[in-house]
């Protein structure tokens, strides 16, 4: 793109030479941004895992173990799942003393690992938000094995959404504040009434709640390790368990999703501009309620702050 080319074909613009001008180098900065990403590898994660399979087909080295795994399409979904993985997922499984010695192949661990990879990850697409949901249930209930499912499992289903910096601060081991026996000591039985009226008010945020349940993050959260637990009391317990992940994710959400602002409400920040969402509390959560769950939620946040 040359300036003094186009200002002699169009004369009219001479008297805006400048704004073209700098219209003109922004274009090529953009061209040339986009070409050396193509050309050195930045490339959507389709394309980046067609390229692996096209490689893969083409180097016979590889064809041995692919016939163990029943084909090179197999074994192109087992690499593609990997590379999926984003680190801190690796760091999970790696992060082991048993690991020490040398690298292990622990099954069970692989599997948990996998599925909290994906419990919460934020998809602004519906469909793309209703596949994942499908994939994590597939990895919680199926009697599949893991590396058959690595090995089916098609990696173009796998592929994380672009992070939307929502909650990119979250509190270290968060889960570990809201146990349920913790919760019964503090507030009885009324801090599940604020999740029951807040989850009647907005019931998305239930959303792949049994598959995060199935797998707890936390081993505090964790039904078949609590001591004394009778198979009597096994739904009770359940209950509350899913009572308090609700809670949490009240608590957790967002300033910029959260109709309440509970953040601003509970420590008292900006009170001109709460007035409306500290009405529709009141209203969702009920009269009786609003005033002991502020200062649950002052107390929560002031503990995060200090952790």
């Amino acid at each position: 793109l040359d300036i003094k080319a186009i200002l002699a074909r169009f004369p009219e613009i001479k008297e805006q030479k400048r704004t073209y001008e700098q219209a003109i180098k922004t274009l090529k900065t953009c061209v040339s941004s986009c070409l050396q990403q193509e050309e050195f590898g930045h490339k959507h994660r389709t394309t980046y895992l067609a390229d692996i399979k096209q490689d893969m087909v083409s180097d016979s080295r590889l064809f041995r173990i692919a016939n163990i795994l029943g084909g090179m399409e197999q074994l192109w979904h087992l690499v593609g799942n990997l590379s999926n993985l984003q680190l801190r997922a690796l760091r999970w499984y790696f992060n082991d003393s048993a690991m020490k010695t040398g690298d292990i192949w622990d099954e069970n661990r692989f599997r948990k690992v996998w599925i909290r990879a994906y419990q919460y990850f934020h998809y602004t697409d519906e469909a793309e938000r209703r596949k994942a949901l499908g994939f994590l249930s597939r990895l919680s209930h199926s009697e599949e094995g893991t590396i058959d499912l690595l090995c089916s499992v098609s990696p173009y289903d796998t592929i994380p959404p672009y992070e939307d910096q929502n909650n990119r601060r979250p509190p270290v081991d968060q889960t570990l504040l809201l146990s349920p026996k913790a919760m019964d000591e503090a507030y009885g039985g009324q801090w599940e009434i604020w999740a029951n009226n807040l989850l009647a008010a907005c019931p998305m945020m239930e959303d792949g709640l049994d598959e995060v349940i199935a797998y707890p993050d936390r081993k505090s959260r964790n039904l078949e390790e609590m001591s004394g637990l009778q198979e009597s009391q096994r739904h009770y317990t359940s209950l509350k368990l899913r009572n308090s992940y609700v809670l949490q994710r009240f608590l957790d959400r967002s300033m910029d999703k959260d109709p309440y602002q509970l953040r601003r409400l509970a420590t008292g920040r900006k009170a001109s501009m709460t007035s409306e969402n500290l009405s529709k509390l009141t209203y969702d959560l009920g009269t009786q309620h609003t005033k002991a769950f502020l200062d649950f939620a002052q107390r929560y946040y002031v503990s995060i702050l200090h952790r």
